[in-house]
């Protein structure tokens, strides 16, 4: 691994874990100061911006791009968009406590209590669980009673909605399940996982927010759902690895492992879940003493790590949400023909979630999909296809070396 990833993954280590003050030595210091650029940079890309910013002034990395007017204006405009995120998520919430709506506040505000420094956690929108159908109709109406409008971007399991306040625009996804449809028997599993999501009443002590969320253990299989969701379409950043590790380490002692681990099972997620958990422990400094004492199930005796370097880079390149690669597009369960039409039906689907219920229109929005493909990697991604094909390929053995096709041949059997 070289040096500057070491050198990002130290700072976000840091500012997780305040209270190790030896965590970098003097060379790595060094180190850093010698990277300095290209760590601001990696650290936009991924969304840590103020993790990495917090880290620096703490370990006394000092630097005149770091006083530059400019970069301390960015500095604290990300910090104040964070509060104004979080007060926005205040209001709304209040407003579902009012009408008695039972809902569940997924990741983003809902994991800021794990974190030393809230404040330092983006956000961009705020997501809502509502799955009764009939309460996800009046939560719907009431959010469009109150002001919000429907935005373009719709999937099988949220809907996007827009709220306009003193010139600023702010996004909530009213979820009526958690993850979207991959295709494939897990969604089942996932189904009856989370048929009975029994609101917990949590409290946001400085912010003075209350709010409700999953339980601990639906809520870490949650985590790491929403880390497969987009680990097997455009990938993944450090942010998401960074709330795996807070949530863990705080939350440890009230997990049920033994109850969890056979949700593993079930989905096929133990290998995966071992990788992610392992890369914390390594690079993110989750304490795997914590996990130890309270008989965490999912810690590896042994892992290659030839694959933990792979599933690293893979996060690595890919940015928040794989922004940053764009050669990327979902990965198929299996390296064959059938597989990838099934993909390809499923993309359309996300593109066209209401047209896509009558079969009659299916060949049209096939057609509409593949011109729409190969549009955009000409276009908007300035990527020749077979180029994207062979970044695809390289996923697929990525995707079978973490076991993520062992539903389909669960299925076979």
């Amino acid at each position: 691994m070289n040096t500057e990833i070491t050198c990002f993954y130290k700072l976000l280590s840091y500012a997780l874990h305040s209270d190790h003050s030896d965590m970098i030595t003097q060379t790595q210091k060094e180190q850093i100061r010698q990277k300095l650029p290209d760590l601001l940079q990696l650290a936009r890309q991924h969304n840590v911006s103020l993790f990495v910013y917090d880290a620096l002034c703490q370990c006394d990395i000092d630097d005149p791009l770091l006083q530059e007017t400019t970069f301390q204006r960015e500095m604290l405009f990300e910090c104040y968009h964070n509060y104004d995120m979080l007060f926005f998520a205040k209001k709304i919430l209040a407003l579902l406590e009012e009408h008695s709506v039972s809902y569940c506040l997924l990741k983003g505000v809902s994991l800021l209590a794990n974190y030393p420094k809230p404040e330092c956690r983006s956000a961009s929108d705020m997501d809502i669980l509502v799955s009764d159908p009939k309460e996800y109709t009046r939560t719907r109406d009431l959010l469009l009673s109150y002001g919000f409008c429907v935005a373009n971007g719709m999937t099988d399991h949220h809907e996007e909605l827009l709220y306009y306040e003193n010139d600023k625009t702010y996004l909530l996804e009213l979820h009526n399940k958690l993850i979207n449809n991959s295709g494939n028997v897990r969604d089942e599993t996932i189904k009856a996982l989370f048929k009975q999501t029994i609101p917990v009443k949590k409290k946001l002590s400085f912010a003075a927010l209350s709010y409700q969320c999953l339980n601990t253990e639906q809520n870490l299989l949650y985590l790491l759902l929403h880390m497969l969701q987009h680990f097997t379409s455009l990938g993944f950043g450090a942010k998401l690895l960074c709330d795996w590790t807070v949530f863990l380490e705080h939350h440890a002692h009230e997990i049920d492992f033994m109850a969890f681990q056979t949700m593993l099972e079930d989905l096929g997620l133990v290998p995966f879940c071992e990788v992610m958990t392992e890369l914390c422990i390594r690079y993110l400094g989750l304490p795997r003493e914590i996990l130890e004492k309270n008989h965490c199930t999912f810690l590896a005796a042994t892992i290659d790590p030839a694959l933990l370097q792979r599933v690293l880079d893979d996060i690595h390149t890919a940015g928040e949400f794989g922004k940053e690669n764009h050669t990327r597009v979902l990965i198929a369960h299996q390296n064959n023909f059938s597989s990838t039409i099934a993909q390809g039906h499923r993309q359309m689907k996300i593109y066209f979630p209401k047209l896509s219920h009558c079969f009659l229109f299916w060949p049209v929005l096939w057609s509409i999909t593949l011109y729409r493909f190969l549009c955009n990697n000409r276009r908007l991604r300035k990527i020749d296809t077979k180029t994207i094909l062979e970044n695809t390929r390289q996923r697929q053995e990525l995707f079978k070396a973490l076991s993520l096709d062992s539903d389909a041949k669960r299925k076979e059997n």
